[in-house]
């Protein structure tokens, strides 16, 4: 499953080697380096974003392999005497041997991030296989895991400090020509996805100005100004002079995205900007068949508001005792929160007063952490945090996160700069676990092949060597400046308005379509008839957060999303 870029370097090498092939394909030349070099000295070879498992018949082995920064899925369960593995977890569910069984743990994490983690599924006894690692089974059942790439080799190098950011922002864009050129390589027309984002303008710029292709650039916006990412996209393609299609998406649409959710994603999935993602690729598929992504500039450059902010965070805090810090948590955990929250609401009416609680009790979890690991870990709470949600299913918050990349050993292990830490987190964990899930299922699903050019492993390995000041560092102005170095090199194409504008996620109006066009969706999955039926949660939980949202306007819409989305999951793909 994928592709392996550049396969025609790998093929004219084994040719000149004597190697005959009987066709040009890149699958052929994939089984003939592993022939030669065997599979972990090929797949550090390859260039490209795949899954794929190869039998060996003399030494009786099954390798399944996994690209390294998780671009493609690979899922799989071991039985007594059985192997089931597939690109997607329904296709283990159309086996009768699967299992169906919920596995607490993952949805522990998915209530918590809005996603599993890691070789955690949803399902207990499936696995998934984690990004540049070797799963090889040999025909006795025997097991090995290895790992072929690691972001772990690759640190802040002191070598490039005194390089001048004109030099090294020259060094990326040889590495981003050369990424982009590859996957520019199609027997059919490729477009490209214009967000007006930095990275998307990035992969405009490059292809148009620097590789001279004229490729369709498409984008997708909301009837709500808020959310609308067009006029940003607009101003992007008037100024490189490319060709750009623009598709609005009205309510109808969005909900009809709604009922489609859970067919796309075959695993609850508590992003909501994968009902977007699943648009954009619907209509980038009535286009083309092949389409550029820009994911993952972010986790690689420092594009993320919150790696500063969270980093001054822990710098106040660390000149604090951890003893006292926790005394305090604990004293004004005391507190009725909700009367508190209720007294600062009362001069902003009282629909904040969820929120308030919210924002409350996440300073207080904040305030009583005891390390930077642990700070770090509540940066990835996105509907419960951890405690709730190892309260709710009476499991232990360590059993959420311990032996994944989340863990104290992996979070501190590779970087001793709080900002690089949270980097290398996100680049770990929600990287391969959120952003690329969402965009390989949206597109699978409609037979769209995405490409994400940012995410060649040679970019990464650039970006992860770099000193920080170099992607978190004075800009023009002189004050603080994200993604530094892609910034510096996106001002040969585009002014400073464009560049500098804020940061908009990709995001829907999901407040008010939970409480309009949703809702009766909501009740019907949501009712305590149907959460006993299913069976994972007390009908008391549910019945809490939907209280808080429906009573009061200003209610945690992301919660209701995460338990309406696990219901229809396991209607679609559990129930029998």
């Amino acid at each position: 499953n994928g592709e392996v870029y550049n396969y025609r370097e790998l093929y004219s090498e084994r040719e000149a080697a004597g190697a005959r092939f009987r066709t040009t394909s890149d699958t052929e030349v994939v089984v003939n380096a592993i022939r030669i070099w065997g599979v972990a000295e090929a797949v550090r070879r390859f260039i490209g974003m795949f899954a794929f498992v190869v039998w060996d018949r003399n030494s009786r082995e099954l390798s399944l392999v996994r690209d390294r920064v998780g671009i493609k899925p690979l899922f799989y369960w071991i039985g007594t005497d059985q192997l089931l593995f597939g690109s997607e977890i329904r296709a283990l569910l159309a086996h009768p041997a699967s299992p169906r069984s919920i596995d607490r743990v993952g949805i522990g994490q998915y209530l918590t991030t809005g996603y599993t983690l890691g070789e955690t599924t949803a399902l207990s006894g499936v696995k998934q296989l984690l990004p540049g690692h070797i799963l090889s089974i040999g025909a006795d059942g025997s097991t090995r895991t290895s790992c072929y790439w690691s972001l772990s080799d690759y640190g802040r190098t002191q070598g490039a400090q005194s390089l001048p950011l004109d030099e090294l922002a020259e060094e990326l864009h040889q590495l981003v020509k050369s990424a982009f050129a590859y996957r520019l390589v199609s027997d059919v027309p490729v477009a490209s996805f214009l967000s007006g984002g930095i990275d998307s303008s990035l992969v405009a710029a490059v292809v148009s100005k620097s590789l001279g292709r004229d490729i369709t650039n498409i984008s997708i916006g909301f009837g709500e100004e808020a959310f609308d990412e067009v006029p940003k996209a607009r101003v992007v393609a008037k100024a490189l002079d490319l060709p750009h299609e623009v598709r609005y998406v009205d309510p109808s649409t969005a909900e009809s995205g709604l009922q489609q959710f859970v067919e796309v994603y075959d695993q609850p999935f508590g992003d909501t900007s994968g009902i977007p993602t699943a648009l954009l690729c619907q209509v980038a598929s009535e286009r083309v068949k092949v389409a550029l992504s820009a994911d993952g500039g972010d986790e690689q450059f420092c594009g993320y508001e919150s790696y500063a902010r969270y980093s001054r965070v822990w710098e106040k805090l660390r000149r604090l005792p951890v003893g006292l810090r926790r005394i305090a948590a604990k004293s004004l955990g005391i507190l009725p929160l909700d009367f508190v929250a209720g007294l600062g609401a009362r001069t902003r009416e009282n629909s904040l007063r969820p929120q308030l609680r919210a924002r409350l009790q996440k300073a207080l979890d904040i305030l009583g952490v005891t390390s930077e690991a642990e700070l770090i870990r509540t940066t990835f709470e996105k509907g419960w945090s951890w405690s709730e949600s190892s309260a709710i299913l009476d499991l232990s918050p360590e059993s959420l996160f311990g032996g994944t990349v989340l863990a104290d050993e992996v979070v501190l292990g590779d970087d001793d700069v709080f900002v690089g830490r949270m980097m290398r987190a996100d680049f770990r964990a929600f990287l391969p676990d959120d952003i690329l899930t969402k965009m390989d299922r949206a597109s699978m699903h409609v037979s769209l092949e995405t490409r994400d050019p940012m995410l060649d492993h040679r970019i990464a390995e650039f970006a992860f060597q770099l000193p920080l000041h170099q992607i978190y560092g004075p800009g023009p102005s002189g004050n603080p400046e994200h993604k530094r170095i892609v910034k510096h090199l996106l001002r040969r194409w585009l002014p400073d308005s464009v560049v500098n504008a804020p940061k908009r996620g990709f995001s829907i109006p999901l407040y008010s379509w939970m409480r309009g066009i949703w809702k009766p969706v909501v009740m019907d999955y949501l009712s305590d008839e149907t959460v006993r039926r299913v069976g994972i949660l007390e009908p008391e939980v549910v019945r809490k957060e939907l209280s808080a949202f429906y009573d009061h306007p200003g209610g945690r819409a992301e919660r209701i999303w995460m338990l309406l989305n696990l219901h229809m999951w396991w209607d679609r793909w559990i129930k029998r």
